[in-house]
């Protein structure tokens, strides 16, 4: 304990270090000389180039880039970059760029610069195909029109995905990786790969003063170190403190919590190819004989009635889920055959033992408490879990050599069901690890290309989840709270429900 207690306090002592070099720089809140903003955040890219890999997450959360399009809290579309738009047929829409808006060097930005960004985006990461298939683009003025090359009723929603946020690529390419041109209300003037980010106002930001004149971001991902940085005063704001820690911030003169149900969720994902987990009857027993309720309350979580969380338009609590019934899971173990012959408490199928293998990363935290909670609950209905800490956890899932693992999943990280679907649950889909094959999922994933009416993809999500119970493929098990907790000193500061913001131009301090 006591060793703990010493390595945190040198993290603790580190981050002031870091954290008295960026104010000297930059200037502190408490010099009095301008409105600086120390904030401790949980991930900083390899870059901030956001056509590598999902390093455009961090364009969007630190106020850098921006997006055409956006998420409201309702995790509706909303007019950003492109204040309007049209859809001209099956495979063309045409967007208008917001006049007078400037990239933070000067230069305006126009249907060709995001045409110029897009494509540089569709070259350098293959991801962006999964969002869209790009056929061609023209630019002419302010209006620029997309042609794919097949049906995406998403294309709206997909924009929002911060892979598509708008930089000035006519600057020297060596720049972008580093700090890149946005327009975004704070522009970037120093990066340190995986570390901090050090940002000023962007003076001209077309939506309204920003309320801060320069923004240290420190990345520490130790979630007990970014609690002890605040509490600490080392920042001024925090993303996501752990559930059980938010007790330590309740002294409302001292403190703030902005927390929202968010889009991301706890999934117990299953390999449909091994041999106990291959039979529904075993899966659909072991999704009666887990207990959501009291996991819930153990992570502080919101319980899973499905696939998609109920922040989300199409999350619904109306689903035919699974309830807590543990008699009624060893019935249908009893009813197929698996009994327990040695009296050892564990069932058995063609003489052979159910034991699982339930995988998961060395971190600890949800997927720790999840998986010793669920191993005690199967034991009940005759069911052994063997729980393993893997660093690699994810070369086992991609190889298969896994029957269960824990995994924090967003569903619908642009508000659209379809991405996700057609990745994790569609026949031979790239992420789908579970090895799940369903012609009637198939079929709905096709539908869903060529439905453009929301209400109607909203429906068609329901009905994939459904779907996703009834073979009750995986244990979706709860809906993970999004949640920001800053000094009083921060003003306007608000959890989202979508993963892609954090910084507004709102946001001030005192």
């Amino acid at each position: 304990m006591k060793k703990r207690m010493l390595s945190l306090c040198l993290i603790v002592s580190l981050v002031g270090m870091l954290f008295s070099g960026c104010s000297s720089a930059s200037g502190s809140s408490d010099s009095g000389s301008e409105k600086h903003l120390n904030m401790g955040i949980y991930w900083l890219g390899t870059d901030l180039d956001p056509a590598n890999e999902y390093n455009g997450w961090s364009l969007t959360r630190t106020g850098i880039a921006e997006t055409l399009t956006k998420l409201n809290e309702n995790i509706e579309v909303e007019a950003c970059l492109a204040d309007k738009w049209e859809q001209v047929d099956d495979l063309t829409w045409k967007f208008h760029i917001r006049e007078g808006v400037k990239f933070q060097n000067g230069n305006p930005l126009t249907a060709e610069a995001v045409k110029n960004c897009f494509q540089r985006t569709f070259d350098k990461n293959k991801r962006a195909t999964t969002y869209f298939k790009l056929d061609k683009m023209i630019a002419e003025g302010q209006e620029l029109t997309i042609v794919t090359s097949e049906p995406c009723g998403a294309i709206l929603n997909n924009l929002v995905e911060p892979i598509f946020s708008v930089i000035d690529v006519s600057v020297d390419q060596a720049t972008i990786a580093n700090t890149p041109v946005g327009t975004g209300p704070y522009a970037v003037t120093e990066y340190v790969s995986e570390l901090s980010a050090e940002c000023v106002v962007n003076a001209d930001y077309w939506d309204g003063k920003p309320g801060l004149e320069t923004v240290s971001y420190q990345y520490i991902k130790d979630p007990d170190s970014r609690v002890l940085a605040l509490q600490s005063g080392e920042i001024d704001l925090a993303q996501t403190i752990p559930a059980t820690s938010l007790a330590l911030f309740e002294d409302e003169k001292e403190y703030q919590i902005s927390e929202v149900t968010g889009l991301r969720g706890s999934t117990i994902c299953m390999n449909l190819q091994r041999p106990a987990l291959s039979k529904l009857e075993v899966r659909q027993a072991i999704s009666y004989g887990i207990d959501k309720d009291k996991y819930a309350e153990l992570i502080h979580a919101v319980p899973a009635t499905g696939l998609f969380s109920t922040a989300l338009p199409f999350g619904s609590d109306k689903l035919k889920s699974y309830a807590f019934d543990q008699a009624k899971a060893n019935k249908i173990l009893q009813d197929a055959g698996y009994v327990d012959t040695n009296g050892d408490g564990i069932r058995e199928i063609n003489g052979e033992k159910i034991h699982l293998q339930f995988y998961l990363d060395t971190s600890g935290g949800t997927g720790e408490t999840l998986s010793q909670a669920i191993q005690a609950d199967l034991k009940n209905i005759g069911i052994e879990v063997e729980l393993i800490q893997s660093e690699n956890l994810s070369d086992i899932r991609k190889a298969g050599t896994f029957d269960m693992y824990y995994n924090g999943s967003n569903a619908a990280p642009t508000g659209d069901p379809q991405a996700y679907l057609s990745l994790t649950y569609k026949t031979a889909g790239s992420s789908n690890y579970s090895y799940y094959s369903s012609e009637k999922m198939d079929n709905l994933v096709s539908k869903l290309n060529s439905t453009f009416v929301i209400e109607d993809r909203q429906k068609l999500a329901q009905e994939a989840s459904q779907i996703l119970l009834d073979d009750a493929v995986n244990l979706f098990v709860s809906y993970t709270p999004s949640n920001i907790v800053g000094s009083t000193k921060v003003k306007n500061f608000k959890a989202h429900p979508a993963d892609y913001y954090l910084m507004n131009k709102d946001i001030t301090i005192e």
